[in-house]
């Protein structure tokens, strides 16, 4: 069970399904057949809608007024969610990045840290697959996180952005492990937001 070997799908998946309901499904399946166990049938259903318009209204009261951040970083956490009453996502923004690229060396300077945020269906998961054998632990930690956090963020993004302002570099959000890997997630122009979930 390597979640390295699991990471071109996971990306994939957030890609190119737009509908986050259907995108877990798609990721479950290719859990299973990363790492073939019972857990991924056991998994509590989590309500997507839920998680996709709390991310909606974090994301809009972080980036109120920040008008000038060129680049978004979401950063995972899975050690501090506190049963619940503590979050799994933290925010930051760049006042440098060039979103017209991936380039992802901004996120170790940002100009700010917001507060952060629970996306309630990872915690559900979580209070089921941290019962499993270790390596098992850790693979579904890697995975799930990964994988259901950037469907749940992307469609979030894509309802705040666009419009940016007329004249607008744009905006790079960048997700992932704050202490791992990490990988651009969404470009907003004046125009579109686009989905990109690739290995920078």
């Amino acid at each position: 069970m390597d979640p390295a070997a699991a990471i071109p799908g996971i990306l994939s998946i957030v890609r190119r399904t737009p509908d986050p309901a259907e995108g877990r499904v798609q990721l479950l399946a290719h859990c299973s057949k990363q790492a073939r166990a019972s857990l991924w049938k056991r998994l509590p259903h989590v309500d997507v809608a839920r998680d996709v318009a709390e991310a909606v209204r974090w994301l809009r009261e972080e980036l109120h007024g920040r008008v000038a951040t060129t680049g978004v970083y979401l950063g995972l956490d899975t050690l501090n969610m506190d049963g619940g009453r503590g979050a799994n996502v933290e925010i930051g923004g760049s006042l440098k990045a060039d979103p017209s690229t991936n380039e992802l060396d901004w996120m170790y300077g940002c100009a700010w840290y917001g507060k952060s945020h629970l996306i309630q269906g990872l915690f559900e998961m979580h209070g089921v697959y941290s019962k499993e054998k270790p390596e098992l632990f850790s693979f579904a930690d890697y995975v799930l996180f990964l994988g259901y956090s950037g469907l749940v963020l992307a469609s979030a993004i894509e309802v705040l952005e666009p419009p940016l302002r007329a004249g607008s570099k744009g905006r790079l959000f960048a997700w992932g492990f704050h202490d791992g890997d990490l990988f651009p997630l969404s470009r907003a122009t004046e125009r579109k937001t686009r989905r990109l979930a690739e290995e920078d």
